[in-house]
């Protein structure tokens, strides 16, 4: 008799469970939606010809991950959208890196796609300069 009051006495203390029956369970699904994928990085270092670039990893934010970088190429509403330093590469991971191999001032059109895709883009200009040298001696 005592194992019965015991039993009394708990469920009373929690009234939200039922006593002796399974609490149902459900699954809970959320459509989260990202924020506006966007490139963030606006400059990049110059260069100076026939010297190593050292990587540059262009940043972005938002949409879903993961991100794909390109340069875009061909025309831009009615105007070339450029291209990257003679020398210079952009990799899918958004890694610029190479070695220029002549000077200038060069504007180019980056994008980046997410993995729902949705893209950003964001015109760039980077120069190559002559490269220096120091006198001996």
């Amino acid at each position: 008799m005592k194992r019965i009051a015991m039993a009394l006495v708990l469920c009373a203390a929690l009234p939200l469970i039922a006593c002796g029956q399974q609490i149902a369970e459900q699954d809970v699904t959320q459509d989260v939606t990202p924020a506006p994928l966007q490139v963030l990085t606006t400059t990049v270092p110059a260069g100076q010809m026939s010297v190593l670039y050292p990587p540059f990893v262009f940043q972005a934010q938002g949409g879903l991950l993961p991100y794909l970088w390109d340069v875009v190429t061909g025309t831009c509403s009615g105007v070339p959208c450029g291209s990257l330093p003679p020398g210079l590469v952009l990799t899918a991971d958004g890694t610029l890196s190479g070695m220029p191999t002549t000077t200038g001032s060069f504007g180019y059109r980056i994008r980046v796609t997410d993995n729902g895709g949705n893209a950003a883009i964001m015109d760039i200009q980077v120069g190559a300069d002559r490269r220096t040298e120091k006198p001996t001696g």
